[in-house]
């Protein structure tokens, strides 16, 4: 009798198994709107060598052979676009356009489209109501048009990565509503203005790439108070006014680049407390006055040039700086002591 039911036992969670596994595997079918907006598309892509859209067959788009695509297994609506061009691939490409049919996503929570150089479109507007979004990658592209002004209405997003592209216009102080914000990068575009001052407003900032444009105007004081801020990279602009002391604050930084914009006055002694930088990049600004001694403080320090400045003085004398090359302190007014020429 006992073995019986056992046996009975053994049976029923045998069953159970069985049964989890077939709906676990199942989940609910594409729907059907969704289907029609990534056939429509798809269809904006002209060419794909690489056949990355080459999977996108047949009716059930949450099938797990579409490349890149994720559905709610509960309700079949798409929750994930994840298209980025191989790493192994330098010669990866695709052109087309982005269809306005993204907006028909309602789910969508990530849309990843990146690196495929080739794709030439304006970002469409229709992104905009995408209420659940958290993540906008169209980054090394070839994207044209205006900055979007329908950024900030975007509430839930946590990354937006636009670098590499053509993008103009106008970055909207609004920008600075995104509460969720973590990772800006800008990088690589044609953007013209001068950087919102409530950038301080974005508490839960980790990355911020603004490099390569053509920012003016000064650099946010408030962004010294984002105490996650980790990198923050602004070079080759043409940013004007001082460094703002308040950076010493930004306990998190590793990466300090502010290189070739036309920064000018003294660099900031409170930099020196600044435990974690990794890199500190100052050159080719307008930076005068001496290098301060608490620079000596940055012990992880890997690499730092204040070369093609306006400074003078003695260089601080220590452990911290006396690794780096002649060339990090090269062209300058009136520096001198090691590894320069003696004062």
């Amino acid at each position: 009798m006992a073995r019986m039911k056992l046996l009975t036992w053994l049976s029923i969670w045998a069953l159970c198994l069985i049964s989890q596994s077939h709906g676990a595997q199942a989940g609910a079918q594409c729907n059907g709107e969704d289907l029609n907006a990534l056939l429509k598309f798809k269809a904006g892509i002209k060419k794909d060598p690489t056949g990355a859209l080459k999977t996108w067959q047949g009716q059930d788009c949450c099938n797990a052979k579409w490349q890149g695509v994720t559905c709610d297994t509960r309700t079949g609506k798409v929750i994930v676009i994840d298209l980025k061009a191989p790493a192994s691939n330098k010669n990866a490409f695709m052109t087309g356009t982005i269809a306005k049919s993204i907006g028909d996503l309602s789910a969508l929570i990530v849309f990843r489209l990146s690196g495929w150089k080739n794709i030439t479109s304006k970002i469409p507007n229709s992104i905009a109501g995408l209420p659940q979004l958290r993540t906008l990658d169209l980054s090394d592209n070839d994207l044209i048009g205006k900055f979007p002004t329908w950024i900030p209405k975007l509430s839930k997003l946590k990354v937006l990565r636009l670098r590499g592209n053509q993008l103009k216009g106008l970055v909207l102080p609004e920008i600075t509503t995104l509460s969720e914000l973590q990772i800006l990068d800008l990088a690589g575009n044609r953007i013209t203005e001068t950087l919102p001052t409530a950038m301080g407003d974005l508490k839960n900032l980790q990355q911020v790439y603004l490099n390569d444009n053509l920012f003016y105007g000064p650099l946010p004081d408030s962004m010294g108070s984002v105490k996650t801020l980790s990198i923050l990279n602004a070079a080759n602009n043409m940013l004007v006014g001082g460094i703002p002391s308040s950076y010493g604050n930004l306990a998190a930084l590793t990466l300090l680049s502010l290189y070739h914009n036309n920064l000018t006055y003294a660099i900031p002694a409170s930099l020196g407390g600044l435990s974690n930088l990794v890199e500190l990049r100052l050159e080719r600004n307008m930076l005068t006055d001496s290098i301060p001694a608490e620079i000596l403080g940055l012990k992880n320090l890997k690499r730092f040039d204040v070369s093609y400045n306006y400074l003078c003085g003695q260089i601080p004398q220590g452990k911290t700086l006396k690794v780096f090359p002649v060339s990090s302190y090269s062209n300058n007014r009136c520096l001198c002591g090691l590894p320069l020429s003696p004062c």
